[in-house]
């Protein structure tokens, strides 16, 4: 039966030698269940309790361990949002000077050096693009909440981004489902989740391509908004790491633009779902409930 649930025949031969040599095993297993879908289960077996008979309990862990990972991202959020609360303003008054002082250089001296001084303007606007991110995180933002056509919104992110894909030889398809409800949102916020995504999803295409976007009614009742990719795909154990703070996969990113993408999502009641393969690509999975 566990071969049958994707357990390794090899394993369960090692850990029945183990049991029969030691008379009891405790520890845990993964178990497929459908698809990507795993479970987590703790066991504990007893050899030989009557006559042929073995014991063995098991008890699914993975709801805890969902909830443990939760917490872990959880704090380190609200250390990040602490930090940033506490230092933003420290560096925006230093960044403010510098902004105002580069430009009087760039005013006088500019002609000579026009290279430098656009690096260094360039690199304090980046710098200053962080510290926004970092303020998103530390405060609750004052969101309202309107009914809106989910589908419209993200023909004006498609909209807004053509550029940048025609300049990564990168294209749009969409498919739409007609008539799709109305969604309780803030479309400013979820234009932002989008916005992260896609663009996120043109620079991994170096060699160009097609990002798929589309969008349709759950039978449960969520709207699922799937934005797919044909880049090089990320390996699975980083895929688990997505959203988390200064953890990204592009050599000059900061993962801070996914984090706040799962935040907003997050106060929507909603849930972002990242599947992957290496060489095949990854879609990002959004689901918004419709009430």
């Amino acid at each position: 039966m566990l071969n049958s649930l994707g357990v390794d025949e090899e394993l369960l031969n090692e850990k029945y030698d183990t049991l029969r040599s030691e008379g009891q095993l405790n520890g845990e297993m993964v178990v497929c269940v459908s698809g990507d879908r795993k479970k987590h289960f703790e066991f504990s077996t007893k050899h030989n309790i009557a006559d042929g008979l073995n014991l063995t309990v098991f008890k699914n862990i993975t709801e805890k361990l969902e909830m443990e990972e939760q917490l872990r991202k959880s704090d380190t959020l609200n250390i990040l949002g602490q930090l940033a609360a506490g230092i933003a303003h420290e560096i925006r008054n230093p960044m403010t000077a510098l902004k105002g002082f580069i430009q009087l250089l760039s005013n006088n001296m500019g002609k000579e050096n026009p290279m430098y001084f656009h690096v260094i303007s360039t690199e304090l606007q980046r710098i200053d693009s962080i510290i926004n991110e970092f303020l998103i995180m530390a405060k609750p933002q004052a969101l309202k909440f309107i009914e809106t056509d989910i589908s419209k919104i993200m023909k004006e992110t498609a909209d807004f981004l053509t550029a940048q894909a025609v300049l990564h030889n990168v294209q749009f398809r969409t498919c739409f489902e007609p008539d799709l409800p109305s969604v309780r949102c803030e479309p400013n916020q979820l234009k932002k989740v989008f916005i992260n995504i896609i663009k996120n999803a043109i620079e991994v295409m170096s060699k160009g391509g097609f990002v798929t976007i589309s969008i349709n009614k759950t039978d449960d009742g969520r709207i699922h908004i799937a934005i797919q990719d044909e880049g090089s795909g990320i390996p699975e154990d980083k895929v688990k790491r997505l959203g988390e703070p200064f953890y990204t996969t592009k050599e000059h990113g900061t993962g801070l633009g996914l984090m706040v993408s799962f935040k907003i999502i997050e106060e929507h009641n909603g849930k972002i779902e990242v599947e992957s393969g290496v060489g095949i690509g990854t879609v990002f999975h959004v689901f918004l409930p419709l009430k």
